[in-house]
């Protein structure tokens, strides 16, 4: 029996959690996730590859959770005599530009953290080529089509200007007098280089007011330190502050990426002297310890990783938690699951919080609070600003409500409503 299978009988005993899939495929990938295979890894590919293997599943399944890197690398260092040449073939294509692409990226992030820090605005990258160093020691490793980079909120115009003096264009054209909402709402916004087709993600906090997850940005910053990236000294986040982010960011997405788990596994098994009470003080101040926790069952489902004793307990009693990992690991090992609705996300959302008014503010933000496709659809001037709230709720019932339930009196005025305020 391979080791992830230990590690899910031994938490998920007494839990109601499923069995993990028998797929010979999907555990093919799940060795290949792990980031560094040691030799009993290694044999479990070995024996599986001695069975009849469905390629093409496999080769399409690496792509959908990136994982195509980790794969030839796992294949071609220690299997190659068993997978048939067409197959190493295209692993090995992907991965040489896979890297071809990481190096570019990377160098155009020093480059812009350099313009950043020179301009006096403190920049630190989120995920991306650090990541891949930390985890997989080296960033052709890991697959990553933008860049994350995290200013702090009172710098944040003086980034944007930066940005748009090198030629990246934001897609998104929010009304100045809408800025002030969005940046309270959302945490990122993208900037785009036509000329490099390279995006840039600029974030001024790690999560929107839409999920749970209110980091202490004064606390990350103070924590943040300094590494080497590409031969030049950059800002990088602390282990445990890297660890909370990486759990928002799967829990907020459903953990739809095999490969976001194998990271976040492989960070905790690279960096086991990390300040649990830390982590944990951390996840309670902001009512998100079940969100930390999702992360935590999923790496150690998957992967085996360590966690410490007390989450196993907290984990144990928390049968919405269960509920949730069963899920996402269920939609994990789905060929083409369907896309996730914006109210599937919503009510997720909701339910990772420790506390059922924390949920029901979440929900009632996400339907009562305009977003940014409510100010495109309709350019207020700033005195009927007030007016995107009952746009709000006319979007979503047009969206979410059969035609046959809105009386025809609202579809009537709804449809002229654009003409009626423009």
């Amino acid at each position: 029996m391979s080791l992830w299978k230990k590690a899910w009988g031994a938490l998920s005993k007494n839990s109601g959690l499923p069995d993990l899939p028998s797929c010979l495929e999907d555990e093919l990938l799940l060795c290949a996730a792990t980031a560094r295979p040691n030799g009993e890894t290694v044999a479990r590919m070995r024996s599986l590859l001695q069975r009849e293997t469905d390629w093409k599943r496999l080769l399409a399944a690496a792509r959908e959770h990136r994982l195509a890197p980790l794969l030839y690398a796992c294949l071609e260092s220690s299997c190659a005599g068993l997978v048939p040449q067409s197959v190493l073939t295209e692993l090995g294509r992907r991965s040489i530009l896979n890297c071809a692409r990481n190096r570019s990226l990377t160098a155009e992030l020093v480059r812009i953290l350099a313009l950043f820090e020179n301009h006096g605005v403190a920049a630190l990258p989120l995920k991306g080529p650090l990541l891949a160093e930390s985890i997989y020691g080296d960033i052709a490793l890991r697959e990553f089509d933008d860049l994350d980079i995290l200013v702090p909120e009172s710098k944040l115009a003086e980034a944007e200007r930066l940005l748009r003096k090198e030629g990246y264009q934001a897609p998104l054209h929010v009304p100045q007098h809408r800025l002030r909402s969005y940046r309270r709402m959302k945490h990122e916004i993208p900037y785009r280089h036509p000329g490099k087709s390279i995006l840039i993600e600029l974030h001024w906090k790690i999560s929107p007011v839409f999920f749970q997850f209110p980091m202490d940005m004064e606390r990350l910053w103070s924590r943040a330190g300094w590494t080497a990236l590409a031969g030049s000294r950059v800002r990088t986040l602390s282990k445990e502050d890297t660890l909370l982010i990486l759990c928002a960011r799967g829990s907020r997405h459903f953990w739809k990426k095999l490969e976001w788990v194998g990271a976040l596994a492989g960070l905790i098994s690279a960096h086991r002297e990390m300040n649990w009470k830390y982590i944990f003080d951390q996840a309670r101040d902001f009512r998100s310890e079940r969100a930390l926790l999702l992360g935590l069952l999923m790496a150690h489902n998957l992967f085996g990783a360590e966690i410490p004793e007390p989450a196993r307990q907290r984990i144990r009693k928390d049968e919405v938690l269960c509920t949730l990992a069963a899920e996402a690991q269920r939609r994990l090992f789905i060929p083409n699951p369907q896309p996730v609705s914006a109210m599937e996300q919503c009510f997720h959302t909701a339910s990772l919080t420790d506390r059922w008014q924390d949920g029901l503010r979440i929900i009632l933000r996400t339907l009562l609070l305009p977003q940014y496709d409510d100010w495109i659809c309709f350019n207020l001037p700033a005195c009927f600003v007030f007016l995107y709230y009952p746009i709000r709720m006319f979007r979503l019932l047009r969206k979410y409500t059969t035609p046959s339930l809105i009386p025809n009196y609202c579809r009537g005025i709804f449809s002229r409503l654009p003409k009626m305020i423009q």
